[in-house]
């Protein structure tokens, strides 16, 4: 048994709006009261636990620089989501600002 499909042309077609229409459209659009959709971009992240002193020098860091580590922070005491991208130079600046501490801190003892 044969299964025979007929589509003329007419069917094919795509509906074109008129000048009119697309303006119309263009309008309601720019009129619109609802907020514009966009693309959603994925940044590509890691998991972070860390103590909570270390978790607050991240987002004062994160702060300071302008966002640029912390993707969300997940209102834990002790988990970040941070840039994949950022990884080593978060771990880098956390080091020295550890050390600035540390510094500090014995001069302090030893005056």
């Amino acid at each position: 048994m044969a299964i025979r499909v007929h589509a003329s042309a007419a069917h094919l077609r795509t509906w074109t709006p008129s000048w009119a229409a697309r303006q119309h459209l263009n309008s309601v659009a720019a009129t619109s009261s609802r907020p514009r959709l966009s693309m959603v971009k994925a940044v590509p992240g890691t998991l972070v636990k860390c103590d909570p002193s270390i978790k607050a020098l991240i987002l004062n860091l994160d702060k300071d620089f302008g966002n640029r580590y912390v993707i969300e922070d997940l209102g834990d005491e002790e988990h970040l989501l941070v840039k994949n991208d950022q990884i080593h130079e978060l771990k880098r600046r956390v080091q020295e600002e550890i050390s600035k501490r540390i510094e500090t801190r014995k001069d302090e003892e030893e005056e």
